[in-house]
Order: C-alpha cells, then sequence, then structure tokens
C-alpha cells in the first residue's frame, strides 16, 4: 500500500487530469466550436485495464503505468502549445496545463527513481 503522502499525491494527479478536459472544451465553445464529446473510447478503456493490471503489482506497479500516462500527456502538450489557436486566452490555457503535466510528470519519475538513473 501507498504511503499516505504518495496516495494523496497520486489522486491529487489522477483528479487534476479531468478538469483540463472541461476547460478546454468550455474554451471550444466559446469560440464557436462544439464542446468536446466526453466519452472513454476503446483506447481509454484499454489504458484503464492496462494500468489496473500494473497496479497490481502496488505503488511501483502503479507509479509505472502512471509513468506512461504523464509522459503521452506531455508529449500531446508539447505538440499543443506550438498551435496557433488563434486564441491568446487558450493558448494561454494550454500552456499552463503543459506545465501542470511536466510536474505530474516530474512527480512520478522523482518516485520511481528515473531522473537518477537517466543521469548515471
Amino acid at each position: 500500500m501507498a504511503p499516505e503522502g504518495v496516495q494523496a499525491q497520486v489522486n491529487e494527479l489522477r483528479d487534476g487530469n479531468e478538469h483540463p478536459v472541461s476547460e478546454i472544451s468550455a474554451a471550444l465553445e466559446r469560440l464557436g466550436g462544439q464542446a468536446l464529446d466526453l466519452h472513454v473510447d476503446a483506447m481509454g478503456h484499454i489504458a484503464d485495464w492496462v494500468t489496473a493490471f500494473r497496479s497490481m503489482g502496488g505503488e511501483q506497479g502503479a507509479l509505472h503505468a502512471m509513468h506512461t500516462a504523464e509522459k503521452y500527456h506531455n508529449t500531446r502538450y508539447d505538440e499543443a502549445v506550438t498551435w496557433d489557436v488563434g486564441d491568446i486566452d487558450l493558448q494561454a490555457t494550454l500552456q499552463r496545463f503543459y506545465v501542470e503535466e511536466m510536474r505530474h510528470l516530474e512527480f512520478v519519475e522523482t518516485k520511481l527513481g528515473v531522473q537518477a538513473e537517466a543521469s548515471k
């Protein structure tokens, strides 16, 4: 079982990934587009299953699953902040979420010791 501090941080990261979707969806509507269809597709279900399976290995398994997810999110936000979205507020929102995702990845990598291993 994860120590209480780690578990609280993991819960915060999980919950924090829901907010960007709703905020970006609202921005799209404000700009005259359609709101995002907030459903879990097949890939989302597969990711959930993989995460659940890896989490069976305890804290380390859960952190490895989170590491994969956070690397994916960071790659997507890294791309998104280069887009010309034509709206300064939406651009700032994407940048803010990218910074948050970098913080999430840093947390997970610190817990896993990935940064220490990479520097050796």
